[in-house]
């Protein structure tokens, strides 16, 4: 099988093409001009170069695929207008593109921001309404609808994978932040830290496209992808902390701080800009939690990797990752000087 996997060599994206072609399919992946694609072509995938918002480079990298596993995208970007031009007509081009290289079946990976935060008690699940609050979960949806109207419209089979806040070795900066935060001994918590949070470590996410790309009669679906425990801020900060080896003992902040972040956050938006700080610290107190029964009963998949282990995977990863780092960084100061 020929699959073309967009987002590599991103952290999701590059743990994909290690799945497939560890099982032996061809694997093709679109690139950014300029970007380094050593990591994807040192674990056998060929390279087609391109973006997403180009839908010319995305017709020349699905020619004859047979899969196109879709998981472009942009969490924090330089213009904001990226969100729209990235999410849904980056989405488009590529549902485009599979439908007229007769693509058997197209997987987008999409985002929990899509649905939007809990209202109440009870776990979000695929049907219940989105509701989602910032210009990022709401392209996310709008792309979501893109592909689904493809299976509607084209024939084509699109299935979308919703996956909850997911971690593990090849973390971007932002995860490698918090760690650093918590080695400190002094992370800063909003509130209490007892709001509850959907995980799933990044293999258990690969795990799941794998059996989204194969398992017959689910096109048109939306599933949740999340372990199956829901955790609270505290315990995940509490779970790093065991695996790092040092105490927890957090700065406490009110949660009207966390609220006066999100509020200035989402007036920005109004004027089109993002402050990563200010949505981080906004977001960070509030209940984000789903059920995973349909992906469980429709997929046949469940999560291998527990808690406690996948974090212990990020953090061996994060500390090596460091002290190259900081070999490196000493290297060019010695270098300079």
């Amino acid at each position: 099988m020929t699959v073309l996997i967009t987002g590599a060599p991103g952290w999701l994206g590059t743990r994909l093409v290690a799945r497939f072609t560890g099982e032996g399919q061809d694997v093709r992946c679109l690139v950014e001009p300029g970007r380094d694609a050593e990591p994807v072509e040192r674990l056998g995938a060929t390279v087609e170069r391109g973006d997403v918002r180009d839908a010319a480079a995305l017709e020349r990298a699905a020619r004859s695929v047979e899969l196109v596993v879709h998981c472009a995208g942009v969490v924090h970007p330089e213009r904001f207008g990226d969100y729209h031009a990235i999410h849904v007509e980056g989405t488009r081009n590529a549902v485009q593109a599979a439908s007229r290289a007769g693509a058997r079946r197209f997987c987008h990976v999409s985002s929990e921001a899509a649905q939007g935060y809990n209202t109440d008690h009870r776990p979000l699940t695929e049907e219940q309404p989105c509701r989602p609050e910032t210009e990022y979960g709401r392209t996310k949806r709008e792309a979501e609808l893109v592909v689904l109207e493809s299976n509607r419209r084209q024939g084509l089979e699109t299935v979308v994978l919703r996956p909850a806040m997911f971690y593990g070795p090849g973390q971007p900066e932002r995860r490698s932040r918090l760690m650093r935060m918590i080695a400190s001994g002094r992370p800063p918590l909003f509130g209490d830290g007892l709001n509850r949070r959907s995980m799933v470590y990044v293999d258990n996410l690969v795990d799941a496209v794998g059996a989204a790309a194969t398992v017959p009669g689910i096109g048109g679906e939306v599933f949740w992808v999340a372990d199956t425990e829901v955790y609270t801020t505290r315990g995940f900060f509490r779970s790093i902390a065991d695996a790092l080896g040092v105490p927890l003992r957090p700065r406490r902040f009110p949660l009207a701080a966390a609220r006066l972040c999100r509020t200035a956050s989402r007036l920005l938006e109004r004027v089109h800009v993002h402050s990563l700080d200010l949505h981080v610290v906004g977001e960070s107190p509030r209940d984000f939690f789903c059920a995973n029964d349909k992906a469980r009963h429709r997929l046949g998949w469940s999560p291998r990797i527990a808690l406690a282990d996948g974090v212990r995977e990020a953090v061996v990863w994060w500390l090596t990752h460091e002290r190259s780092a900081g070999a490196a960084a000493r290297l060019e100061s010695a270098a300079v000087r």
